[in-house]
C-alpha cells in the first residue's frame, strides 16, 4: 500500500518539474513518469510550501487539511488516486494530472 507521505513526495516533485503546466493533452511531457527522481518527505514538504522559478506554490491553491479553496483539495488524495484510472498507479495518475491537466477529465 502506498504511504501518504510517499505520494506527497511524488506529487510535489511532479508539480515542481512542471511548474503548474497548463498544456493541452496533445502536448507531450518533457519528463516521463519513469524518469522521476526518488524524493524524500522533508524535501517534498518544503517544495509544497516554496515557490520554484516564481511558479505559484502548491499550497497557494491546494490544501492538505481544512477547507478546500477553488481548486481540488488534497485531503484523502492518497487513498483515491490509485483508483481513478484503471491500470494507473496513484503515482502515475498524479504525474499525469499535473503535467497534462486535462488528460483525465
Amino acid at each position: 500500500m502506498i504511504r501518504a507521505s510517499n505520494l506527497l513526495i511524488v506529487l510535489v516533485v511532479m508539480l515542481v518539474l512542471t511548474a503548474c503546466n497548463s498544456s493541452s493533452s496533445t502536448t507531450e511531457a518533457t519528463i516521463q513518469f519513469e524518469d522521476l527522481p526518488v524524493g524524500d518527505r522533508a524535501s517534498g514538504a518544503l517544495l509544497y510550501q516554496e515557490s520554484i522559478n516564481r511558479a505559484p506554490t502548491c499550497i497557494s491553491c491546494h490544501v492538505l487539511e481544512g477547507t478546500n479553496r477553488a481548486t481540488p483539495s488534497l485531503i484523502g488524495y492518497g487513498a483515491i488516486a490509485g483508483e481513478r484510472v484503471e491500470g494507473l498507479s496513484a503515482e502515475e495518475y498524479s504525474f499525469w494530472s499535473i503535467v497534462d491537466v486535462g488528460r483525465h477529465i
